[in-house]
């Protein structure tokens, strides 16, 4: 006997992945696919080049979420330190960076840009 395969996650934004933020929390809209209940964690994840020097990758936030089979839901995350002052200091009152999804010990990414109000 074959095991079924996991339901997949996937950003649900339609508007070129994008999520807008507030002044300490952002908004990510997921998708379930298939009908078990998806459940994990979420991290915004940036690579910056402090000071000129190596990549290093830093998160912006992070949240855990459970949706059930063939719905989309919100999840909000919590910024961190880090994420705030990336979006205060960006010009264009944006931040390109990856949504990293983990559930059942695998991972997917896709990119998002988080944009202050």
């Amino acid at each position: 006997m074959i095991p079924a395969a996991p339901p997949a996650v996937e950003l649900a934004t339609t508007t070129a992945k994008v999520a807008t933020t507030s002044s300490r929390t952002t908004r990510l809209e997921l998708a379930c696919a298939g009908s078990g209940t998806c459940s994990g964690t979420v991290a915004v994840v940036k690579h910056i080049r402090p000071g000129g020097g190596a990549l290093k990758r830093v998160t912006i936030g992070t949240a855990s979420f459970s949706i059930a089979g063939g719905r989309t839901g919100t999840v909000t995350l919590k910024l961190r330190r880090i994420g705030r002052t990336l979006l205060a200091r960006a010009a264009p009152r944006s931040v390109s960076s990856l949504v990293r999804v983990t559930m059942g010990g695998k991972t997917q990414d896709a990119p998002v840009t988080i944009k202050r109000r």
